[in-house]
């Protein structure tokens, strides 16, 4: 069954558009593979689910797909706007590198020069965004790499537009949080190949090596604390398994054992987070949800629509949620904030098999921060 959802989620997308990477191919190789790597026993009624959500997402990616006109613009010279354009950029990144800057500071004063070698990650975490506000301006150094990238396809590289999106990119992995950078590294690695148009297979399979040697080297530093005597296979397996086995565990855990449902509370737990910006913890923080072990609390990018929905509740958002990527799909190239939208959709797909990006308000916020910061700019369109 797995190996059939497997070919399936790249064979679909491949046929109907001749693409390698898709939403529908990320998604679902991202939540599939992992049960087949680590071989994890799950029920019949979680193959059933997962099965008929896989059916049901790709339903509604192409109802939405095929049935959105193509829309075009008219090109826009390369030198319209531009000394403009650069200018409120170089604005964007003075305060979003500030605020870096302001955090960072904040940690070094709490905990000395060698805080990041000496002090737990979540430390680190509560000091360096213990202003909500600030730290949502923070954020912002998640998609200025994407737009620099934009920027260089429409105007030409300029070694300005490299220093800003490498040096975005670094100091993400200052925040304390794991995922921070990781993220930073994926949207911007979906911007490019968005940019790019047609990837060669070689191309993306070097890009997909680069992020996941990164991916190692975070959980190693992080995880094993640097230890290179801890290094030893079981010790590296066992820690992986709870950052990916135990997702699929509690989800098979609600889908057998859950009695009532919470209509709303986790899909739309963003709107709580704004109401309330200090609300810490995340849409995992509740007793409300069963898990296997209180220590590994996600459960995949489905969980929470069925703690929600229940079984046909939750599939009913599952097709929104591929219809969401079908129009993304359809107009990405007509606006560029689309095309940033739609690298930030296609990360949180990528993450399926951890938990739901596309409810947590630091992703929605992006999405409307890549709109403000395009709109900002203005006169630069991708094409």
């Amino acid at each position: 069954m797995i190996i059939v959802m497997l070919l399936l989620s790249v064979i679909i997308p491949y046929f109907l558009e001749k693409r390698i990477y898709h939403p529908v191919s990320i998604t679902w190789l991202s939540f599939f593979l992992p049960i087949l790597i680590f071989r994890i026993e799950l029920s019949l009624l979680f193959y059933v689910y997962s099965t008929f959500s896989f059916l049901v997402f790709i339903i509604g990616y192409y109802f939405v797909f095929h049935n959105v006109p193509k829309y075009h613009y008219d090109e826009i010279s390369n030198s319209s706007g531009f000394n403009c354009v650069k200018i409120k950029f170089r604005l964007i990144f003075i305060v979003a590198f500030s605020v870096f800057l302001y955090n960072f500071s904040k940690v070094i004063l709490a905990f000395g020069i060698n805080a990041y070698t000496t002090i737990s990650p979540k430390d680190i975490e509560l000091t360096f965004g213990g202003s909500t506000v600030i730290n949502y301006l923070f954020f912002i150094n998640l998609i200025i790499p994407s737009i620099s990238i934009l920027l260089m396809h429409k105007f030409g590289v300029k070694k300005e537009w490299l220093i800003f999106l490498f040096v975005s990119l670094f100091s993400l992995g200052f925040t304390g949080i794991k995922s921070t950078l990781l993220f930073g590294l994926v949207i911007s690695t979906f911007t490019y190949l968005n940019c790019k148009g047609k990837v060669q297979i070689g191309a993306f399979s070097i890009y997909t090596l680069v992020v996941f040697f990164i991916v190692l080297l975070m959980f190693f530093f992080v995880n094993l604390e640097g230890d290179i005597d801890a290094l030893s296979y079981d010790k590296f397996s066992s820690l992986f398994f709870g950052y990916v086995g135990y997702n699929y565990l509690n989800l098979d855990l609600e889908l057998n054992d859950r009695s009532s449902y919470e209509f709303g509370k986790y899909t739309f737990i963003f709107i709580s987070k704004l109401i309330d910006p200090t609300l810490r913890g995340g849409y995992f923080a509740s007793n409300d949800l069963l898990l296997i072990d209180k220590n590994y609390n996600m459960g995949t990018f489905l969980r929470e629509y069925f703690v929600d929905f229940g079984f046909y509740g939750s599939l009913i958002v599952v097709f929104v949620l591929g219809a969401v990527g079908g129009f993304l799909a359809r107009v990405k190239n007509v606006r560029d904030y689309f095309l940033i939208f739609y690298s930030i959709y296609l990360t949180a797909c990528a993450f399926s098999f951890f938990g739901n990006q596309f409810i947590r308000l630091q992703f929605i916020y992006l999405a409307f921060a890549s709109f403000f910061i395009i709109v900002f700019l203005k006169k630069v369109r991708f094409k």
